[in-house]
Parts: C-alpha cells; sequence; structure tokens
C-alpha cells in the first residue's frame, strides 16, 4: 500500500506540476514544491518516535558483505531488474515532445504510467 500511495502521488505531482509550471513558472514552481515539502515533512519527522523497548537505531555497516559473491550477484542482479523501472517514466514528457506532442500528453502518459504502477504494486502485496 505503502509504494502503491508514493506511485499515486508522483501521478498527481506529475499534473500539478505541469500546472504550476504554466501558470507561476519554473523558479516559483520549485519554491512552492520546496514549501509543501517543509510543511509536510517537518510535522511528519517530529511525530516519529523510537519504540522504547527497540535497541539501536542505527545499525553497524557490514562492509564483509562486499566479499560475499552471492551478495554481489544479488545487489547486480537487483541493479539490472530495477533499471528499467526507474529510467524511463523520466523520458516519457521528453520523448512526447521529441515526436512534437504537448507537454500535457506527456504529462498524461506519465500519469497513467504511475496509476498502472499503483495498480500492479497494490495487486502484487495482495497476491503476495
Amino acid at each position: 500500500m505503502v509504494f502503491g500511495g508514493g506511485s499515486l502521488g508522483a501521478a498527481v505531482m506529475g499534473v500539478a506540476t505541469n500546472e504550476l509550471v504554466q501558470k507561476v513558472g519554473v523558479a516559483w514552481t520549485f519554491r512552492i514544491l520546496g514549501f509543501l515539502l517543509w510543511a509536510i515533512c517537518l510535522p511528519a519527522a517530529c511525530c516519529i518516535r523510537q519504540p522504547p523497548s527497540s535497541g539501536p537505531s542505527i545499525p553497524k555497516l557490514q562492509w564483509h558483505r562486499w566479499r560475499d559473491p552471492e551478495f554481489l550477484i544479488i545487489l547486480v542482479g537487483s541493479a539490472v531488474a530495477c533499471f528499467p523501472l526507474f529510467i524511463p517514466p523520466y523520458f516519457i514528457p521528453i520523448f512526447a515532445r521529441a515526436i512534437s506532442h504537448s507537454s500535457w500528453t506527456g504529462i498524461t502518459a506519465l500519469s497513467v504510467w504511475n496509476i498502472a504502477s499503483t495498480v500492479g504494486r497494490v495487486c502484487a502485496g495482495f497476491a503476495a
């Protein structure tokens, strides 16, 4: 549900950011988004508390894992498997402009991508 919410939020933020850029410009869009992040993240950070019964919250680094072949195989495999999930969405609006479509078409395609990701992640979570 959390990852699905992240994808849904990305779909909404793509449309909202595009509208902000058109209405107030790039500089004010960054300022508005920055203020929104501060307004949401600071109170959320103040609400996070470590349970009293838990141990130390900072785990020690396990440098010996870098010599373990199984760890390295999983690391490289995960990087290769996740690469196509994170890179293409950023190029959808650029590709739309490259083939003479409006920025709105690119943003719509990106939002559809993120909504499909939300559905896929939530359904995969329940299936697992």
